[in-house]
């Protein structure tokens, strides 16, 4: 399998896999809900500026948002992705995007073991890191 924009009937895979990553990401202590997650994706299937992508591992899912100080142009947000195929998943949310005018696609990393690969693959695929978000637990 490709990667592919996800339909309805993907979401019960697209919910297991990120489930799957949750577990293991930073944010494991915050519960997982698996209703939220049929929403997020859901909506994100049925908005014209919702990109929801599925490939043989794993998946993408973001939302077309206006730049910060232009509301004429457009970047895709990720809003959660990961579990694999991660060079076809990043081409094709890029393709997505620029089919739709975007200007930028902005993907976001956790600090884990992974990171320096994940920059790594990042830049091998055109992608400039280009802030570092901090986190504070309230």
């Amino acid at each position: 399998m490709m990667v592919r924009e996800a339909g309805l009937e993907d979401i019960p895979e697209l919910i297991a896999r990120a489930k799957s990553i949750h577990a293991h990401s930073v944010h494991a202590h915050i519960p997982f809900h698996d209703d939220d997650a049929a929403q997020v994706f859901g909506r994100a299937i049925a908005l014209d500026e919702g990109c929801v992508l599925i490939g043989e591992r794993g998946f993408f899912v973001g939302q077309l948002s206006p730049f910060h100080f232009n509301l004429s142009a457009l970047r895709l947000v990720e809003m959660g992705w990961g579990g694999g195929d991660a060079k076809e998943i990043i081409q094709a949310a890029c393709e997505w995007a620029k089919e739709r005018g975007a200007i930028e696609v902005a993907f976001g990393v956790e600090r884990t073991a992974k990171t320096a690969a994940l920059l790594r693959l990042f830049r091998m695929t055109g992608g400039v890191p280009s802030c570092l978000s901090v986190v504070w637990r309230v």
